[in-house]
């Protein structure tokens, strides 16, 4: 088995370079940024996650949106995010969805949440694998949100990690939760206790 390591376009991750907090544009298409023999940094299909969350503790994220979607996400809360809010975001998918929160990230509130354009399967997932943590995502409440076009939010989460709905139109796609938790157990179980590592 091998691993990548995941290229998005801006983290969270208090590395002293972090974007601020609120009022936040991501246009990773419209990014200028060249590297040093000129060519530009940002094309369609050369970064995973739009928008990257991780080790953040009672922070305030608000007004942000995501104009592109990466080749996986459009926002990626992941490793330990905890008690942070997330309000007002406006987010178009990623290639596979919208929304993925895992890696034991706990008691977030994400808050005013519009949804825009239509992954393949799912728009949002819940307490998927991390190889950063295999904590549950628990406690995780999602406040007003709609998609765009109308129709429900789909949603999937690993067992141990359902989010709390409110005032949200959704449906649970209950096979690939199914599904997602099966593929955690199989991880679990080749990482943890079977000790084998990625490449």
């Amino acid at each position: 088995m091998s691993t990548r390591h995941d290229r998005n376009y801006r983290s969270w991750d208090g590395g002293g370079d972090d974007p601020p907090h609120t009022d936040v544009v991501l246009d990773p298409l419209s990014d200028p940024a060249t590297d040093e023999f000129g060519r530009r940094l940002w094309l369609r299909g050369t970064w995973q996650d739009t928008a990257k969350f991780y080790r953040r503790l009672s922070e305030v994220f608000a007004r942000i949106t995501v104009v592109n979607g990466g080749t996986e996400d459009g926002v990626d809360i992941s490793s330990e995010d905890h008690d942070c809010l997330f309000a007002d975001f406006d987010v178009t998918t990623g290639e596979a969805r919208h929304l993925t929160l895992k890696g034991g990230s706990t008691g977030n509130v994400l808050r005013d949440w519009i949804y825009r354009g239509r992954p393949p399967l799912l728009d949002a997932e819940f307490g998927v694998w991390s190889s950063s943590s295999t904590a549950r995502s628990k406690n995780n409440l999602c406040l007003r949100h709609h998609h765009e076009d109308g129709e429900p939010i789909r949603y999937a989460y690993v067992l141990g990690s359902r989010p709390i709905w409110q005032a949200s139109y959704v449906t649970h796609v209950w096979w690939w939760s199914v599904c997602l938790t099966a593929h955690f157990c199989a991880k679990y179980f080749w990482h943890k206790i079977l000790g084998f590592k990625d490449d």
